[in-house]
């Protein structure tokens, strides 16, 4: 790639562009007529910080009264000429999408080539900037330009709704369901390798969708775009927050405004301000804790109650691939009921800290503590040791997952793993369920109402009682929980028993293959049912979190910076629950005097307290208010 700079004349002064902008310049001029073009990298004196803030402030008004909004993706390539000509060819057809699947369904092979490059092609960086949410956002007109093609926005929209159409309709059931949040998939033999291509996040489908999410005023607000749009890329982190506010519908307030002379961190406590203050909540505080330090958080210079994504790519955060649980359009948890939030921002400054150039703002907020974790049940990092814990355990359970095939699907191997997954679902099963017992049947009802609730609220821990579209779980997830749990055979007929299916040396030859039959169907059907379950868990727990007891007995789930001790707690203006690592209450000084003093490790899942259970407690006096410092 080339990134020798270039030169050119603009009003008879010399300006220096990058190649990217040369390219786009050279595509929009025309030879034989004048064309009025605006381009923020040369309208807007990038030096000028004061002029950067105010025209950031007019970026709507000025996409929204263009006639056409140009989306440049760079120079032309091999790849991307065969991806623009196949698009184009569709152009003169009434009906682009279908013109696109008619031609996939009668020939995919053919055309192998360009649908790779038009995936590439909408996998380009682009698709992910977050100053592209605005543009697609509020532009009358929208045009797809690569080298000297150019297509409308519809055509590349139709071409990808095609694609994703096509896939979903060659795979199987499971797996259509499971790729909406699958990082990967990989392609055994007999299955096109290109099938596991997709455009998961970029691309013109998600911009569309936020493009008429944004006309809805009400889902428009500042905390739904920054949920909807935290994995966004940004050059300048502030403009996470800057590019967002002309779209935002309660952003009116002078007091936050794009202001490139505030530091990114002023701008995120700004912006945390505002939501305190406007809505009267914390809610995005549960993005924090979702990153892996090499030193401790104030290092970074940033506290610990500060989101996940406005942190500097410098503190080498690992971001969790859950989005699904937080966006806006999922159905809301509710973990501090209805309540505002009552906190205020303190800030701090220690002697040393000006040397360090280390600024530190502490969040003082009220909340209630419901449990205290107390042991690990199933880290990814830790499994190898808990697996050694439970050793004998997981020998008994094992032969219960022999039924899972290796190869479940044809032409899509899992290696195993599905078997792996099992495994380790049933051990958090005979844990907290069983309480490390055999598997008995219950000796009285009382016993088997309360198995019966542990293993409901153990299943939607797993998946935090979502579906990959931010529905509640559905009731029918908990008959394929009792098939992962139990196997294949309860689906088998009544009339076909255990010791049928084990006691193949009495059996009549008719008997025998006809019960093996059934048996072979009732692990076809199992199997499959399991897999939109199984990939919930595989996304959202197994491979990102931690399963942990508390010492009240609950179960549940917490990102991987919490750990054994710390608290669960609920403040007043948060939706999820929070993981803070307590450390005292303040003593000596004036400023904290009463006041228990922690850092938060993120959010957490406790099934029993997502609806607003602690602050019916608080108002029965069950539980009571305590200011918290979160530094």
């Amino acid at each position: 790639m080339n990134h020798t700079p270039h030169h050119i004349v603009l009003n008879g002064s010399n300006f220096v562009v990058t190649p990217h902008l040369y390219g786009a310049l050279k595509y929009l001029r025309r030879d034989d007529t004048e064309r009025v073009v605006w381009i923020d990298a040369l309208c807007i004196d990038q030096s000028n910080i004061s002029e950067r803030g105010e025209q950031v402030s007019l970026m709507k008004q000025i996409y929204s009264q263009a006639a056409e909004t140009t989306i440049w993706l760079g120079d032309e390539t091999p790849s991307s000429s065969l991806a623009m000509q196949h698009l184009i060819a569709a152009s003169a057809s009434a009906d682009p999408e279908a013109w696109f699947i008619t031609r996939l369904q009668q020939d995919f092979e053919s055309q192998t080539l360009e649908w790779k490059a038009i995936i590439q092609l909408f996998r380009m960086d682009y698709w992910s900037r977050v100053w592209i949410i605005q543009e697609t956002a509020v532009s009358r007109r929208l045009s797809v330009s690569c080298g000297r093609h150019s297509i409308s926005w519809d055509l590349a929209v139709a071409a990808q709704n095609a694609w994703v159409s096509f896939r979903a309709s060659t795979l199987p059931k499971p797996i259509q369901v499971a790729i909406e949040v699958m990082e990967d998939m990989t392609a055994g033999e007999g299955t096109p390798t290109s099938l596991r291509w997709a455009p998961r996040n970029g691309g013109p489908i998600p911009l569309t969708i936020n493009r008429q999410r944004i006309a809805d005023a009400e889902s428009s607000n500042l905390i739904n775009l920054l949920r909807d749009n935290w994995t966004a890329l940004a050059t300048d982190p502030r403009d996470k927050i800057y590019s967002l506010l002309g779209l935002a519908t309660d952003c009116q307030d002078p007091l936050l405004k794009a202001d490139y002379s505030v530091s990114q961190f002023d701008t995120y406590v700004t912006t945390m301000e505002y939501l305190l203050h406007n809505h009267g909540s914390l809610d995005l505080i549960a993005y924090s804790g979702m990153h892996i330090l090499i030193l401790p958080s104030y290092v970074y210079r940033v506290p610990s109650w500060i989101p996940t994504f406005f942190w500097a790519s410098e503190a080498r955060t690992t971001a969790v691939a859950s989005q699904y649980i937080y966006k806006s359009t999922s159905v809301p948890f509710k973990a501090s009921g209805t309540r505002p939030a009552i906190a205020s921002f303190r800030p701090v400054t220690k002697w040393a800290d000006s040397l360090l150039g280390i600024k530190r703002v502490y969040l003082r907020a009220r909340a209630c503590r419901i449990d205290r974790i107390t042991k690990v049940l199933y880290c990814q990092a830790r499994w190898a040791t808990l697996s050694r814990e439970l050793d004998g355990l997981r020998k008994k359970l094992k032969i219960a997952t022999e039924w899972l095939p290796y190869q479940h699907f044809s032409g899509i191997s899992r290696d195993g793993e599905d078997r792996d997954l099992v495994d380790q679902i049933r051990v958090l099963y005979h844990y907290f369920v069983l309480n490390g017992q055999a598997d008995i049947r219950p000796q009285s009802p009382e016993e088997e109402r309360e198995r019966a609730r542990k293993t409901d609220i153990l299943w939607r821990t797993l998946v935090f009682n979502r579906t990959f579209d931010g529905d509640l779980a559905p009731e029918s997830w908990s008959a394929d929980f009792s098939v992962l749990i139990h196997g294949p055979t309860t689906l088998l007929p009544l009339t076909t028993t255990t010791s049928q299916l084990q006691s193949t040396s009495t059996r009549e030859p008719s008997l025998l293959a006809d019960t093996d039959n059934q048996y072979v169907e009732a692990v076809a059907k199992a199997t499959q049912l399991i897999q939109p379950f199984l990939q919930a868990v595989r996304n959202l727990t197994i491979c990102k979190r931690f399963v942990f007891l508390t010492e009240n007995g609950h179960i549940g789930v917490a990102n991987n910076s919490a750990k054994v001790g710390d608290s669960i707690c609920i403040i007043l203006g948060c939706s999820m629950p929070m993981v803070a690592n307590v450390m005292d209450k303040g003593k000596t000084d004036p400023d904290v005097i009463g006041v228990t003093r922690a850092t938060l490790c993120g959010a957490a899942y406790l099934h029993e307290y997502m609806y607003g259970l602690a602050t019916d407690e608080i108002d029965t006096e069950q539980r009571e208010l305590e200011w918290f410092e979160f530094g």
